[in-house]
């Protein structure tokens, strides 16, 4: 069993990238999408734990990810954006 993890906060780009891994990758069995890396860099972005922030971001990015390819998907992420708050 082999998956890839991948981040982004934009549904289209999550959505071309799960498309071409589905059609170019024949090794991969599932897609994980990162939804709980709290690195500053990514957070900026838009992905990782700062789409705890936006649950509609969080629908519409999965949405578009599952719509895009006939592998299965899953979502990592944490309790919560900050380290107080579950």
């Amino acid at each position: 069993m082999f998956g890839v993890q991948i981040a982004g906060g934009f549904p289209d780009a999550i959505a071309r990238t799960c498309q071409l891994i589905d059609e170019c990758c024949d090794i991969v069995d599932w897609v994980d999408i990162n939804m709980g890396c709290p690195i500053d860099i990514v957070c900026d972005r838009g992905a990782g734990s700062a789409l705890l922030l936006k649950p509609k971001k969080i629908k519409d990015i999965a949405e578009a990810a599952d719509r895009s390819m006939s592998l299965p998907l899953t979502l990592k992420t944490r309790k919560g954006y900050y380290d107080d708050q579950d």
